[in-house]
């Protein structure tokens, strides 16, 4: 992967959403990127970046991604830990703050959009399971809705701004924020693992 657009990724897809399903959702990385010429070695240490409007949003992102990556001996730091109250993340201060924390990389997740469509589906009537053509203009119709949230996640070095890895998640019909981070940081430690940059 060549240098990355470091600056522009931290200030676009703010995480703003919110859930309340009844069912359980199901998460996924529909695509992944590994830079295969990184020599660096397994990731040691980082600091969580959510891009999230709500403080509650980030704070929750952070603190999950940090415990997932903490169980794999990786010294993981969330942002709100590392820099100060009330300051804008900004490059600069994010590379100080690592620098004297003596973090090496940089994780950051942001939203890259919410679907909400409706199908409708074509219900017999009378327990009468015969749907030839035609006929479902005549059934009555149910309204099947289905949400999809897709987020994007990277590993970037800091001393380098170098782009290590990336990966694009689709969460269907989550029934809350939490759900999603659970579930995603899970995947993302298994991608990572087997790409051997996490033991």
């Amino acid at each position: 992967m060549k240098r990355s657009l470091f600056l522009a990724f931290l200030f676009t897809g703010m995480l703003v959403f919110h859930f309340s399903y009844a069912t359980a959702g199901k998460t996924k990385l529909t695509s992944s990127k590994f830079d295969t010429s990184y020599k660096g070695g397994q990731l040691k240490s980082v600091m969580i970046v959510a891009l999230a409007k709500k403080p509650q949003n980030r704070k929750i992102f952070e603190d999950t991604f940090a415990k997932e990556f903490q169980s794999r001996g990786v010294k993981a730091v969330p942002s709100m830990e590392a820099v100060p109250k009330g300051r804008k993340l900004e490059k600069r201060l994010l590379k100080d703050e690592a620098e004297k924390l003596g973090i090496q990389f940089l994780f950051v997740i942001r939203l890259l959009g919410i679907e909400e469509k409706t199908e409708e589906i074509a219900v017999p009537v009378g327990g009468m399971g015969i749907n030839l053509p035609g006929n479902r203009y005549n059934m009555p119709t149910l309204g099947i809705k289905e949400t999809r949230v897709r987020l994007e996640s990277r590993i970037y070095e800091f001393k380098s701004e170098r782009l290590i890895w990336s990966t694009i998640s689709e969460s269907i019909d989550p029934k809350s924020t939490e759900e999603i981070v659970r579930q995603l940081s899970r995947k993302v430690v298994k991608s990572l693992r087997k790409n051997k940059v996490l033991k």
